[in-house]
């Protein structure tokens, strides 16, 4: 993955291109990007409540990452899981953050319902624009790799997960079997 990204910067050295340490997926998002948190940071002990109780008999989540999507703002790598383990976490997450008042930011952008990893950040216009399409068409069927995900973070980040901001509020493994 890291070799692709060096053939996108070569092309569009503009953009913000994640490091490996950045790379995530994201489970689900506890609240909306905002540029006041306060308010949901001051019921992070509730949040943790929540988190720890759907994530006790979690088993580990494998995910295939193959080919991109491209949005308006953002490169992503694709990512499948084999069953529906993840998706059922997500919606368990959901419903115990609804049952305790804290559904408030919840799918505010959108459901996440598919796994993926965003790699890069559209900061300026394209100068590139059809060498880079050229370059993710090709991409739309590469492989990339897979992992099982065996623990998962409750982290505080800004847009870009960047290391220098993104406080880990706690980690978790998952279980062997649930």
């Amino acid at each position: 993955m890291t070799e692709f990204l060096r053939e996108l910067r070569k092309l569009e050295p503009e953009q913000h291109y994640y490091t490996a340490s950045e790379f995530h997926v994201t489970i689900l998002t506890l609240f909306t990007a905002t540029v006041n948190p306060g308010t949901f940071l001051a019921k992070k002990r509730n949040y943790l409540y929540v988190v720890d109780a759907a994530l006790r008999k979690v088993r580990p989540i494998r995910i295939e990452f193959e080919g991109v999507t491209a949005s308006p703002g953002a490169l992503m790598i694709q990512g499948f899981f084999e069953d529906e383990a993840l998706n059922d976490l997500r919606d368990s997450l959901r419903n115990q953050l609804r049952m305790r008042g804290l559904g408030e930011g919840l799918d505010q952008r959108y459901r996440l319902k598919a796994a993926h990893m965003t790699v890069a950040r559209f900061r300026a216009p394209l100068g590139e624009g059809g060498r880079f399409a050229a370059c993710l068409e090709e991409a739309r069927q590469r492989p990339f790799g897979a992992t099982t995900v065996k623990s998962l973070s409750l982290v505080k980040n800004d847009w870009y997960m960047s290391r220098r901001v993104t406080e880990t509020l706690k980690r978790y493994r998952l279980t062997q079997s649930a």
